[in-house]
């Protein structure tokens, strides 16, 4: 079985870049400054959202766990480290929040909760040195022999479904609603 994803914030046990990394669903994801790096054994791919601040990321569903850092002098060990299960990211865009975690299939998930009067299409990822394909309604980034799979999205407004799909242009990719 998979061991499902668990997130942590750095506290000084990664690079300065780095503000959460995950591990378990068979690879790594760091949450850096920049947008998400996805380690896994075929290598990194990176992602992008072009404007995006991650400056207010954030743990979310504590798992009641710990990691700790014993490396080196007494002074840099990291103790007590706290594990969640999903990372927020309130106004990563103008308006729009957001909830990074992965699903226990290994997929890397997405919820962007987005305020009235904001534009939902303002949001894309961008594969760095990669492209996106489209199999099934999923989306698969891939970079070198690397390949990184983000579920169909679901939209809906209160409790009315909204038809979304992906769309891909090079590559970026974004989502395409219906009428809302």
């Amino acid at each position: 079985p998979t061991v499902p994803m668990r997130f942590e914030p750095n506290v000084g046990q990664h690079p300065d870049d780095v503000l959460f990394v995950g591990t378990g669903a068979g690879y790594e994801l760091r949450i850096t400054v920049a947008g998400l790096e996805a380690h896994g054994a075929s290598g990194p791919i990176h992602l992008i959202v072009p404007g995006a601040d991650w400056s207010g990321a954030h743990g979310d569903e504590p798992r009641g766990s710990f990691s700790n850092y014993l490396s080196g002098p007494e002074s840099q060990w990291r103790m007590q480290v706290p594990h969640f299960g999903r990372i927020q990211v309130p106004g990563i865009l103008p308006g729009i929040d957001a909830l990074v975690y992965v699903e226990p299939s290994g997929g890397l998930e997405f919820d962007l909760v987005v305020a009235p009067g904001a534009d939902p299409g303002s949001f894309s990822l961008l594969v760095k040195d990669g492209t996106w394909t489209l199999e099934g309604g999923n989306a698969v980034a891939h970079a070198g022999a690397a390949a990184l799979l983000l579920q169909a999205p679901v939209a809906f407004q209160g409790d009315h479904d909204i038809a979304s799909r992906f769309a891909v242009a090079g590559n970026a990719l974004s989502f395409a609603l219906g009428a809302y």
